[in-house]
């Protein structure tokens, strides 16, 4: 046994530890493609391929014969390559390699697939190339599947060999690749490698299907899975101290959920792949044999998505249409909202029709109740209302009732003068805001110039005016969207460089009294783009040129010239052209990707501009900062709106730890490397109307970025942190974003795409008072709950709620669930003049350690939840209801019921409708 411990040492303690092939997904994005001249050489030998703009960066190729194409679309995630006629491509890896490897990709197609290595030794300081029969040996496998498969192949170093170059190569027919991946195992095989290669030569290995229907066959290998996960688990109990079993409990943990889960009638072939090779590598672990069963097992091509929508045609009457003429007001406002009834009956059909408007939590107003005839066939309606003074959602429910019997549909809408307070930002149907990244002629010092077309300073955007103005003119006017424009902290391209020519005090400079580099966006421009013109218009731009072909450069990107802070005139002037721009323009909401405190440098006098100041003199000019940029935004509108990133403990810790404290002293947060003086710097920031604070989060459901906004705990600890900080205490607005979910399976989308993931996480969304940006195709699931926010962010986004803590919520409020439930941390109480309204979120906790959104098994239904909450002095109970969004299953409105109240002991009781992932349930006390 001694033995196989040793064997299993070093097995997956880095595992996870990644040394992937450079841009192994295929997608294009950092370092060079080949030449052009490079391709050219590739066709003369020849080989079939694109022009050097379409290869993936860090991919080549060599022979004299193949054809190589590199698919944008259908690969796993995206961009793919596919290799026939005997091509190969040729991956750059480029680290020293001291340990054991494997190789994890995606294949599909039909022929022999083939990987092998360019190996290398090291002489001295040199790296030599080093002769095949000394290097990593080849592996080859036949390919037959028309959908993506999973295949992990595990290879022994040699002694010799320092560094390799994966080649990938299509023997014989055509095969897809895609995600490849090459990991360092420890002394010895992967676990997952090693067994696999087993179930490949035991013809057990699964291909050709999505999934491997359960039926009795099939459960048997599950019932080895299980007794091997018990055995595992009981192996590594009897030695605590063996790591290596850890390491493979690891991996059995996370497959879990995937294969044994109650309810599931199917597993996905990368799944059932991987639990078999489990299975092989915990007898080798333990000792004790298995006997797979040697039966085929049944594979099935996928699951059908369920649908919600009817057709209209098949009832008697149908509401088919409703769509209020804004998706946000101003309070008082006057709307209106047009719908459609169809009359499938094929004579008159008389009925009464209801149209009521609700807010809160079940305030309502009849807007009309009247007795109508419909003629058969669609019949086209419009009604008129005032939403009335209270901010927050409504929603508009319009009802028909017949002899045939009653039909109803709702639509949902925000009503806010402060427009950040509801911003929904995003693609959704129910987005109200609208923002323009980095696409304006300049940041700091911005103004409107008669110029038709331009590159934006940044990333080079092409910009016209002719289509851009009256695009979001339309969403404001006709839609009540707030529209949004990017400035960096930065003086940037021809028109940010000539304001810093009239104003070279503006900038900051470094010792030697050249302009600054900035932190984060670096260089600084050629002379000859900034004199170019800005004007890119063909036309336009001969004539402005006037024969100076010279001066005909084209503007490159990213390049800034720093503000100086500590220079309030700076800010004033900065503040100024912007209000300026957003009146001549149409803005709502000037964007900072920045905070708006002290940057440290030179003044133009050669002075350090922070120097003898203390901590609390630094933080006070925070303070400072904060009031000249929100105030000067504000100055001739204070209504007018910002937001700006960076703003929370996250960014504080990540700029400390990079010895930058400066910029967020004042912000009342300790860290070890910097103890805050004070907060004054914070309340400056939230003491204005209309501020939204991003916390820019990223990659959350990239499944190659190892961040703790991965991990559901993590996420969740972090969401609370910033509800705490700026939501409660500082009563500010908080969004996280921008957040990637592109649908990138088969089309067309179904209806129930990442609706299970997306479902828990947008819960912990709502439940800790945050807003989203989330940037994806038309997910239905995201709909639903963006819908579900509209009609309910008076308990989400008000600042007048208040959190119980956690313990004070465990102390006061009782839950009873068959099943775990999150919700401690998601209680809420608002008080009004004559009433309070409680709020508690129930959020089922995430089944998988890391966010994925190709989990596709739903929640089971959550019945029987009894929830208790205390009657607050001197009140009484008059109204409980449950609400949550809709599922794949049901209509696309909000799912809600008034509940039947017990009191007893000083305490009132509900029974929770059935949920799958959330409810929200709130009980009113006047």
């Amino acid at each position: 046994m001694m033995k196989q411990t040793l064997l299993y040492s070093a097995l997956l303690a880095s595992a996870l530890v990644c040394a992937d092939v450079r841009n192994g997904s295929f997608d294009r994005k950092g370092g060079k493609p080949p030449t052009q001249a490079t391709v050219e050489a590739y066709r003369k030998a020849g080989i079939e391929c694109p022009d050097a703009k379409d290869w993936t960066p860090y991919w080549g190729t060599l022979g004299k014969s193949g054809k190589i194409e590199f698919i944008t679309r259908g690969g796993v995630r995206g961009r793919f390559v596919r290799l026939s006629k005997g091509a190969c491509i040729r991956g750059y890896h480029g680290l020293k390699l001291d340990q054991d490897i494997s190789v994890e990709l995606y294949l599909r197609g039909k022929g022999e697939f083939s990987i092998s290595f360019a190996n290398y030794a090291r002489n001295g300081k040199r790296t030599v190339f080093l002769h095949p029969a000394k290097g990593i040996k080849p592996v080859y496998v036949n390919v037959d599947s028309d959908v993506w498969t999973r295949y992990t192949f595990t290879f022994p170093k040699p002694a010799d060999v320092w560094n390799i170059h994966p080649y990938l190569t299509a023997r014989k027919g055509t095969i897809d690749v895609d995600e490849v991946r090459l990991r360092h195992t420890g002394t010895n095989y992967l676990a997952v490698g090693k067994g696999e290669m087993r179930l490949r030569k035991e013809k057990l290995f699964i291909t050709g299907k999505a999934e491997v229907a359960l039926d009795a066959n099939a459960k048997k290998y599950i019932d080895i899975f299980k007794t091997q996960y018990d055995r595992l688990k009981t192996f590594g109990s009897a030695r605590y101290t063996n790591i290596p079993a850890q390491d493979l409990m690891q991996l059995l943990e996370e497959l879990k959920p995937y294969v044994l889960t109650d309810g599931i009638k199917s597993i996905k072939v990368d799944h059932w792949n991987r639990m078999n090779a489990l299975s092989y590598a915990v007898e080798e672990m333990t000792g004790d044999p298995i006997q797979m069963p040697g039966a085929p097992v049944k594979a099935s091509a996928g699951k059908a998505a369920p649908r919600a929508a009817a057709n209209p045609n098949a009832a008697p009457v149908a509401i088919t249409t409703i769509k209020p003429s804004r998706i946000r007001y101003n309070e008082n406002d006057k709307g209106s909202v047009q719908y459609t009834l169809v009359n499938n009956t094929g004579a008159p059909l008389n009925g009464t029709l209801q149209i009521t408007m609700r807010k809160g939590l079940h305030d309502e107003k009849t807007l009309k109740n009247a007795s109508v005839t419909l003629k058969p066939g669609a019949q086209n309606f419009t009604a008129s209302y005032n939403v009335g003074p209270e901010t927050f959602g409504r929603e508009i429910e319009i009802s028909f009732t017949s002899s045939k019997g009653t039909v109803v549909k709702k639509e949902y809408f925000q009503v806010a003068k402060e427009f950040m307070r509801v911003m929904m930002h995003g693609t959704g149907k129910y987005q109200n805001f609208t923002h323009f990244f980095a696409s304006e002629t300049s940041d700091f010092g911005i103004k409107k110039t008669d110029d038709l077309e331009y590159l934006s300073a940044q990333p080079r955007y092409h910009m016209r005016w002719k289509s851009r103005l009256p695009w979001f003119r339309h969403l404001k006017r006709d839609r009540g969207f707030v529209t949004s424009f990017y400035q960096a902290k930065a003086f940037a391209a021809q028109q940010g460089i000539e304001e810093v020519r009239k104003h070279p005090e503006f900038i900051l400079y470094d010792e030697n009294g050249q302009p600054a580099k900035d932190f984060f966006y670096g260089g600084i421009p050629d002379p000859f783009e900034i004199a170019s013109p800005i004007e890119i218009n063909k036309e336009r731009r001969k004539k402005i040129l006037d024969g100076r072909d010279f001066l005909d450069v084209r503007l490159s990107g990213w390049h800034h010239y720093i503000p100086d802070f500590t220079n309030l005139d700076c800010v004033e002037y900065a503040t100024k052209c912007i209000r300026d721009y957003q009146k001549a323009v149409g803005f709502d909401v000037m964007y900072l990707d920045n905070t708006p405190t002290v940057t440290v440098g030179y003044t133009y006098e050669g002075k350090q501009n922070i120097a003898g100041l203390t901590p609390t003199q630094v933080a006070d000019l925070n303070a400072k900062i904060a009031h000249a940029w929100n105030g000067g935004l504000r100055k001739d509108n204070p209504d007018a709106g910002s937001w700006c990133n960076g703003v929370n403990p996250g960014s504080a810790r990540w700029q400390r730890s990079l010895g930058r404290w400066v910029n967020t002293a004042g912000m009342g947060v300790d860290t070890p490397e910097f103890k805050d003086p004070n907060d004054n710097f914070i309340r400056a920031m939230t003491s204005y109307s209309n501020i939204m604070l991003l916390s820019e989060v990223q990659h959350v459901f990239a499944p190659r970025h190892e961040i703790d906004a991965r991990y559901p705990d993590k996420w969740l600890r972090d969401c609370l942190e910033r509800r705490d900080y700026l939501v409660q205490k500082y009563k500010s607005n908080v969004v996280v974003g921008y957040i990637g979910t592109h649908y990138r399976g088969a089309k067309p989308m179904p209806r129930n795409a990442y609706w299970p993931t997306l479902s828990y996480f947008l819960a912990t969304i709502a439940a800790t008072q945050h807003h989203h940006i989330i940037y994806t195709e038309a997910l239905p699931v995201r709909d639903a709950f963006d819908q579900f926010v509209t009609r309910y962010s008076c308990f989400i986004w008000d600042k007048e709620l208040v959190a119980y803590s956690k313990a004070d919520a465990k102390k006061n409020f009782k839950v009873e669930s068959p099943k775990p439930l999150l919700w401690e941390d998601f209680v809420y109480n608002r008080k009004y003049a004559d009433s309070e309204i409680t709020v508690m979120h129930l959020v089922r906790p995430y089944p998988l350690k890391k966010w994925d959104l190709d989990w596709e098994i739903p929640a089971t239904m959550l019945n029987n939840v009894k929830v208790s909450y205390p009657i607050p002095a001197g009140k009484k109970p008059v109204m409980a209801k449950a609400m949550r969004p809709n599922l794949p299953e049901e209509a696309d409105q909000v799912v809600e019921k008034i509940l039947p109240m017990t009191v007893k002991n000083g305490k009132v009781e509900v029974t929770v409708p059935a949920f799958s992932y959330y409810s929200m349930v709130a009980i009113k006390f006047r």
